[in-house]
């Protein structure tokens, strides 16, 4: 983890489709970072891309975890689950102060705590029914 902590002057970076692991705070306030794509067999770290300047994120189909913390206080402004997302941990998007859609997944099955807490921009989330367990807010 922390590979690129704090490389404030990053602007892009190409992930390759074998990458499996991101570790823990890998992009933590690579605030030049506006766009990053995850491969289809990646697994995140907790507090990824926290603090990044992330504006959008493409998720691969495949990902079926998408840890907590992740995407704590990026500028998300949208974001778009794959088909295959299972499991989307507590505080993933939270404070995402610029986040003003999500498109959740038919078969997401549990959503964590807080998983979209302090987005004051977000207006409306549509939970889809196979979810079995959510608390997205508290």
């Amino acid at each position: 983890g922390e590979a690129f902590k704090k490389c404030t002057t990053l602007t892009s970076i190409d992930l390759p489709d074998s990458i499996t692991f991101i570790g823990i705070q890998t992009f933590a306030y690579c605030t030049s970072l506006e766009h990053i794509r995850i491969p289809a067999n990646c697994k995140l770290g907790g507090e990824t891309f926290i603090y990044s300047g992330l504006e959008t994120v493409e998720f691969a189909e495949g990902i079926e975890t998408i840890e907590s913390s992740s995407f704590l206080y990026t500028q998300l402004k949208e974001v778009v689950l794959p088909d295959t997302v299972k499991f989307l941990g507590g505080q993933a998007f939270a404070g995402c102060t610029q986040l003003e859609k999500v498109v959740l997944n038919e078969g997401l099955e549990e959503i964590g705590s807080s998983a979209f807490a302090g987005c004051p921009k977000l207006a409306e989330i549509i939970i889809p029914k196979t979810v079995k367990k959510q608390n997205i807010i508290s």
